[in-house]
């Protein structure tokens, strides 16, 4: 069974980093390292596994915000 994808796009700024943390690992692209982020978070999700503080998760949340992902 063939998957689908759909396209994202990321701040040059943030892919520039996922590059560079990505050389030398077993992470072919920056889009299999991102993939993998996110099935990772969703597990911790759905195990009941909070990764982040709410401090943290705020600051995200206002960065974000700031760049004009959030209303």
């Amino acid at each position: 069974m063939e998957q689908t994808h759909c396209e994202i796009a990321l701040p040059e700024e943030l892919y520039r980093k996922v590059e560079g943390k990505i050389a030398g690992s077993r992470f072919k692209s920056v889009r299999d390292y991102v993939v993998h982020a996110i099935k990772e978070m969703i597990a911790a999700e759905e195990a009941g596994d909070d990764l982040l503080t709410e401090e943290q998760r705020a600051g995200i949340e206002k960065r974000l915000r700031d760049l004009g992902y959030f209303d």
